[in-house]
């Protein structure tokens, strides 16, 4: 089998962190817009 490009691996490698980039940012933008005090609150 021949041998692949370095190129396929740094695409591979900006691809998957752009992935979790993405994955990540839904749930920080939800959790930035609690106030601290709501965050802190006991229940």
């Amino acid at each position: 089998m021949p041998r692949l490009d370095d190129c396929y691996l740094v695409a591979g490698a900006v691809i998957v962190l752009a992935l979790g980039q993405l994955t990540v940012l839904w749930p920080a933008l939800r959790a930035a817009s609690v106030p601290p005090v709501e965050a802190t609150r006991a229940m």
